[in-house]
């Protein structure tokens, strides 16, 4: 399976990614229950792939060998995680724009207001 096209993502950001959700979940294996149908690398990729490819939840799970309630699982439990994993990686608009760069108002309508408008019309 290429990870690398289902996911976005190399195999150092996976790693990294994986890294970060077992650290915010912590243990989720509980005492005698059954063995998880796919482990927690495995799952957080599949939820990585409903992000990034928009895919049905039974055509994921055929892909990654698991039942589509499984996705549906694995989906409620780890989307937050993984939302929380990346978003000290998401910069925010302004951080994007500069500081100065979003007004109070969303736009400026060029010539608005009696003003030169931003580009010679010619």
């Amino acid at each position: 399976m290429n990870l690398d096209a289902l996911t976005g993502l190399d195999s150092g950001q996976r790693v990294l990614l994986y890294g970060r959700c077992a650290e915010l979940l912590g243990e989720v294996v509980r005492p005698g229950g059954r063995p998880a149908a796919i482990g927690l690398y495995q799952s957080v990729m599949l939820v990585v792939c409903l992000m990034h490819k928009n895919l049905m939840q039974g055509v994921a799970g055929a892909a990654f060998g698991v039942s589509q309630s499984t996705v549906s699982r694995r989906w409620d439990l780890l989307r937050p995680i993984v939302r929380r994993a990346v978003a000290s990686f998401i910069p925010r608009p302004r951080d994007i724009a500069g500081a100065g760069a979003l007004p109070g108002r969303v736009s400026k309508v060029p010539g608005e207001d009696g003003g030169e408008p931003i580009c010679d019309p010619e």
